[in-house]
């Protein structure tokens, strides 16, 4: 159970979730199509376990999704995700070759408290609960990251800066470096791919939606590389079906009584 009350979250930030998934879901030019909620709470390294963030943001999410279940039911689809931080000693400055699948080891199974969770909450499918790994992402990035590159996406540029290339968004921010053949991809690049695999998981589940809402909870120090993330996102998309929008909720303390909220 979370450490504050049900009552006390409605006067922090949920109304104005609302009221914006209100708009979003009003103003829907995909009518006939059903909408898919997205909600990404419970983030985790793996070398440690779930901490206050992690229990406390599942939580809200969870909220939020019985919230959602009774204002909308049938007109809307919800989905729930986890994404844990795996990199370990792979993520360097150096270098970041890509590692074939079967290398990595990535534990289908929540930590306790993470798990407790969600058994609590029974109107969450096994099926629509979905686990993604940085360190997979971030190797997705840097196959994504080429094709671009020799696509030439006008919002990409190569700056020299020895001994790397530095491929810059923009001429806004870092994506990442290259040296050679070797591609070091950066966190905006990883929060870019990950929100792509997530309108990917979400198309295969729900073929017929042209809507996906994701709403992704980070801790606030996390808030630059995600909200780059989001605007290098757009170039990463697979199609432009389903109309993606981000709504991104950054905790300023573990609890989210503290918070940021980016609609942009």
């Amino acid at each position: 159970m979370n450490i504050y009350s049900e009552q006390k979250k409605m006067t922090s930030y949920f109304p104005s979730i609302l009221d914006k998934l209100d708009s979003l879901i009003e103003n829907s030019k995909i009518q006939d199509s059903q909408i898919v909620i997205y909600l990404e709470g419970g983030h985790f390294n793996s070398s440690y376990g779930a901490d206050d963030f992690s229990i406390n943001s599942l939580n809200d999410a969870c909220f939020l999704g019985r919230l959602l279940i009774k204002k909308y039911q049938r007109k809307i689809r919800l989905m729930y995700g986890v994404l844990v931080d795996n990199l370990g000693m792979s993520c360097s400055e150096e270098t970041c070759s890509l590692i074939p699948n079967q290398n990595i080891q990535e534990k289908e199974h929540l930590p306790d408290e993470l798990e407790s969770i969600i058994t609590e909450n029974t109107f969450i499918k096994r099926d629509k609960l979905v686990l993604s790994f940085e360190r997979a992402t971030k190797n997705r990035a840097i196959k994504s990251l080429k094709m671009l590159l020799k696509n030439n996406v006008s919002e990409l540029s190569e700056v020299p800066n020895e001994p790397y290339n530095d491929i810059i968004f923009k001429k806004s921010f870092l994506l990442a470096r290259r040296k050679a053949d070797q591609y070091v991809a950066k966190c905006p690049a990883l929060i870019a791919q990950h929100y792509k695999d997530i309108e990917t998981i979400v198309k295969k589940r729900f073929p017929k939606t042209e809507h996906c809402i994701i709403i992704d909870w980070s801790e606030l120090d996390d808030k630059n590389k995600v909200v780059q993330g989001k605007q290098a996102s757009k170039i990463f998309k697979n199609s432009p079906y389903p109309v993606i929008d981000i709504i991104n909720i950054f905790f300023c303390d573990d609890k989210g009584e503290i918070f940021e909220i980016n609609f942009s």
